[in-house]
């Protein structure tokens, strides 16, 4: 649950309680919920399950990765390392089931499971020098090769 006082966060963030569990630190800003509302991603890597039932509400499912941007389905959590790669991973299981490298810093992200196209605001920098100038750019994945087995709920 969040604090009763919002004026008390924490630098970096919240500290998540749930009834007798572990305290999750989760900055606001770097947390992602999946369109059917059963998980929580942070950009911590902290999968936390949310449920209307006091006991389980954001109960630790799993770790993945600490990541810059996350993009999410019911089955699908897309991240974006801070290693210049997208990652893909199944839900609930967690499994990675690619790693694509990419030339570019990404800030942002969304994933269109209709279409299978994930869009990525990100910086990239000059190939020649890997310095200035840095570009802003939309760019645009397909995802459908590599959702062979991802189905969605």
């Amino acid at each position: 649950t969040l604090p009763d006082n919002p004026q008390q966060e924490k630098s970096g963030g919240y500290d998540f309680l749930s009834p007798g569990r572990t305290v999750y630190r989760v900055n606001p800003r770097g947390i992602e919920i999946t369109p059917d509302g059963n998980y929580l991603v942070a950009q911590s890597g902290d999968i936390l399950r949310l449920s209307k039932n006091p006991q389980a509400d954001l109960s630790l499912v799993g770790k993945i990765e600490p990541h810059t941007a996350s993009a999410l389905s019911n089955s699908l959590i897309v991240i974006a390392t801070g290693k210049n790669t997208l990652r893909l991973h199944t839900l609930p299981a967690l499994k990675q089931i690619h790693s694509l490298p990419i030339q570019a810093t990404v800030c942002k992200m969304l994933f269109d499971s209709k279409t299978k196209i994930l869009y990525a605001a990100a910086q990239t920098t000059s190939a020649n020098t890997g310095q200035q100038p840095v570009t802003n750019n939309i760019l645009t994945f397909d995802l459908t090769p590599f959702l062979g087995g991802v189905n969605e709920k």
